[in-house]
């Protein structure tokens, strides 16, 4: 085959591996979802965050755990990336991440933005969602540094070969803010029995 067939064949047929997004943009939930959504919260929730706890805290001594975490650890950002692939049906894990939202949002923190795609990879579709919280705003005519709490929070879904949740958490070093608690405190939050 010629380059122009090639061409031709590419422009009229589509390559294989080409990419298309099937859906993007703010994550909008529907009531089905979230009828779905708070059954499993009520009856499954506490229990999820007390294993991954379990596994988190197996991994933070060294011990292989579960859910294959690792560990990001910089002076202005940490958090952990966990693989639930083994852990729980792969439609619970967006209740997972909107649980952990929904706990976040109980600080109070704040939505920023949030972020869904739906993409389609020769016959693979890879889901892609994340939340991007922050702490609540400065009061107007406020003069002292900005309380930023632990900082601001990201925590993302992806299904591609595997089912992926990252949670990311920043915090600024200038004078214009105090320092952020630490990310010990906010995993203590985020996992705490508080909730259940």
């Amino acid at each position: 085959m010629g380059f122009a067939d090639e061409l031709l064949q590419r422009v009229f047929k589509g390559n294989k591996d080409d990419r298309l997004i099937l859906t993007e943009g703010v994550i909008q939930r529907s009531s089905a979802f979230m009828k779905d959504y708070h059954a499993w919260s009520s009856e499954h929730s506490a229990d999820c965050f007390s294993e991954v706890r379990r596994n988190l805290a197996l991994s933070k001594a060294g011990i292989d755990d579960d859910l294959k975490t690792l560990w990001l650890d910089l002076s202005q950002a940490k958090g952990f990336k966990i693989e639930l692939d083994n852990f729980m049906p792969k439609e619970e894990s967006f209740f997972l991440i909107e649980s952990m939202k929904n706990r976040v949002l109980s600080y109070p923190y704040r939505l920023s933005t949030s972020y869904t795609k739906a993409e389609k990879f020769g016959k693979e579709v890879h889901l892609e969602e994340w939340y991007y919280l922050k702490p609540p705003l400065a009061k107007a005519g406020s003069n002292g540094p900005i309380d930023q709490c632990f900082g601001n929070i990201k925590i993302e879904l992806h299904q591609r070969h595997r089912t992926i949740i990252k949670v990311l958490v920043t915090s600024y070093s200038d004078r214009m803010y105090l320092a952020s608690q630490p990310f010990e405190s906010f995993m203590d939050y985020l996992f705490g029995q508080s909730h259940g």
